[in-house]
């Protein structure tokens, strides 16, 4: 059921999952086309792999196959035709991770998916930016500021900032 927005909060959101897209130009999904993607994965793994009925939140120690459930769900849903390539977002914390879960999915898949969106969240963040810059009212030459870039900044511009319960009581200069 999908709430109206008249009797909704703006603040829910209702994450019924539509229906499978099917993309005509690809043959029906077949068992076989998914069993490589699922071979290998213990039950609670391939539950999250082929979890459907809405989103899902994986927690997992370090070493228990999180990057693997990932890439896996990611190459079930775009087999199984429940996403395109292109509705896909992956994001990660560092560059490695990010190149090798892209390694992960681009051996799982067939070939011609490229249109996989997987990357860090600073480059993604980066790239939002730069293609809607002039949306969120900053200039097109945006830069990202290196680390004593960063501090420079800071120190020219501390006491411009809204930071009052941080200031110094009194100036020991004085």
């Amino acid at each position: 059921m999908t709430a109206h927005p008249t009797d909704t909060p703006e603040h829910e959101f209702d994450f019924t999952p539509g229906p499978p897209l099917a993309d005509p130009s690809r043959p029906p999904t077949s068992a076989r086309t998914l069993e490589p993607i699922l071979r290998g994965l213990n039950e609670a793994q391939r539950t999250a792999v082929t979890h459907a009925a809405g989103p899902l939140l994986i927690v997992a120690g370090a070493g228990t196959g999180k990057t693997t459930v990932i890439t896996r769900r990611i190459a079930w849903l775009v087999a199984s035709r429940l996403a395109r390539a292109n509705e896909i977002l992956a994001l990660t914390f560092t560059d490695k991770a990010a190149r090798e879960m892209e390694e992960r999915v681009d051996t799982l898949l067939p070939y011609g998916y490229t249109d996989l969106h997987i990357s860090t969240f600073h480059s993604f963040g980066y790239q939002l930016l730069r293609e809607h810059a002039l949306e969120a009212g900053l200039t097109t030459d945006l830069r990202v500021l290196s680390r004593p870039q960063q501090i420079i900044l800071l120190t020219r511009h501390i006491f411009e900032l809204p930071l009052d319960i941080y200031r110094p009581l009194g100036d020991p200069t004085a």
